[in-house]
């Protein structure tokens, strides 16, 4: 079970696809690093929509689709590198129109630590226990234009300014079954436009159980997860409109075939308050296919000497 909680973790380190504080809608896929470093290759879709409650533009709703692509490298068995890249399709839906945006999301480049391991080999219960802890930075890539109107800061390709990322992570194991907890924080800083999005501040609890057959492992997850954002700066002036928070359920299932890792994600909010109100979540989806690289063995140090039988190495 143990090793098939790090393969989860491909998955999971998506779990936030779109911050409500105006930043990339897919930044938040840094957040999580892999609980054991390892090179892979992936990559995820995440639909969102919004319905608005209250908006002087005539805005009703906002469907939000982030396509991303992440790349991993593991130089030691301790650190993991990896950079990610979003693409963002967004649709505002007005009562008489449609407004459609594509454009490049805020890359991110992370860095994950292995701080310390038990392996189950060591317990007689077989409980296994990781912690990693992770820091990052974003680069103002997003191509969109920023807003001065609170409402249409909500939604943005990039924050337009360099934010930095940081999590922590601790699993545990018990035979088949596994719990992860993990944190993450994002802090943003002015833009040249005089716009500060609000940091932002997630926790979850996960749970899950692995199911193994021949061909494949099947790991059924569900957990809880809080999400904060606070609110936005423009010129030090606060935007009311902006910010809030979400209480979300969790629940998915991930299938690993060899070196492969498919996962399907939905969180559901049963408690929100995203804009003062004026937003509401309606769906949230995540689709995630990766690969992981297996490491190069190393060679064997003692190498039998060449022309040389073995009765004459007796």
């Amino acid at each position: 079970m143990y090793k098939y909680i790090i393969v989860l973790m491909l998955f999971v380190q998506n779990a936030y696809a779109c911050d409500f504080c105006g930043c990339s809608p897919s930044v938040m896929s840094s957040d999580l690093a892999n609980l054991q470093p390892q090179t892979s290759i992936s990559t995820s879709t995440s639909y969102k929509l919004y319905q608005y409650l209250s908006s002087e533009e005539g805005l009703k709703q906002t469907h939000i689709v982030a396509q991303q692509i992440s790349l991993s490298y593991a130089p030691k068995n301790w650190v993991e590198l990896r950079t990610t890249l979003p693409l963002v399709f967004m649709q505002n839906n007005y009562a008489d129109s449609r407004e459609k945006k594509f454009g490049v999301g805020d890359m991110n480049i992370f860095a994950a630590f292995k701080a310390w391991t038990k392996s189950p080999l060591e317990s007689k219960r077989e409980i296994g226990q990781l912690l990693n802890f992770g820091f990052g930075i974003e680069f103002p890539t997003g191509k969109n234009k920023q807003s001065i109107q609170e409402l249409n800061q909500q939604f943005m390709f990039g924050s337009k300014s360099y934010d930095f990322l940081f999590s922590g992570i601790y699993s545990l194991s018990i035979r088949n079954f596994g719990f992860i907890t993990n944190a993450f924080i994002k802090v943003n800083t002015p833009n040249k436009a005089g716009i500060r999005y609000g940091n932002n501040y997630t926790f979850q609890l996960l749970g899950n159980y692995a199911a193994m057959s021949k061909r494949a492992t099947f790991i059924p997850n569900i957990g809880w997860k809080a999400e904060y954002t606070q609110k936005n700066l423009y010129h030090h002036i606060i935007q009311s409109k902006s910010g809030g928070y979400a209480f979300y359920f969790t629940y998915g299932l991930d299938v690993n075939i060899k070196n492969w890792n498919i996962g399907l994600r939905s969180e559901n909010a049963f408690l929100q308050n995203i804009s003062n109100k004026t937003i509401k979540e309606k769906a949230n989806v995540m689709l995630r296919i990766g690969y992981v690289f297996n490491p190069k063995s190393k060679k064997k140090m003692d190498v039998m000497p060449e022309n040389k039988t073995t009765n004459e190495l007796k």
